[in-house]
């Protein structure tokens, strides 16, 4: 799943409960992967993430693109494709966004399945009820 949106919209609340009802599950940002892929031991790490009930991964797109961070994120729609875990990737930038911060490639594996785009302002803000 795909969940995209402006910021405040409810996206990590979302998926962090859900995290909370399955067996097990590896929440992490794209330069946890990139500090994964560095690691000597990076197999053993991969097999054990892909090995969870639910991968989430928040906050893609949020920094400048780093050629580290794309083939990172390369490796884990690939990964997720391939092992058939069910994930959830998390964005502030829409589609258009994401084609343009990674590449068609990375948007086309991560939009592969359910997309959710949420909108609307805020939820963080002092002006809701």
């Amino acid at each position: 799943m795909l969940l995209i949106g402006p910021a405040g919209t409810g996206k990590t609340c979302a998926a962090l409960a859900l995290a909370d009802y399955v067996e097990s599950a590896w929440y992490g940002t794209p330069r946890d992967l990139v500090e994964i892929e560095a690691r000597p031991d990076r197999e053993s790490r991969w097999q054990s993430i892909m090995s969870r009930s639910l991968v989430v991964v928040d906050e893609i797109g949020c920094a400048n693109r780093p050629d580290r961070e794309f083939d990172a994120l390369k490796r884990l729609a690939d990964e997720i494709d391939y092992r058939r875990v069910p994930a959830i990737i998390i964005s502030n930038l829409d589609r258009d966004g994401l084609a343009q911060a990674y590449d068609e490639r990375i948007l086309d594996r991560l939009a592969a399945g359910t997309v959710v785009e949420l909108s609307g302002q805020s939820r963080r803000g002092a002006d809701h009820d």
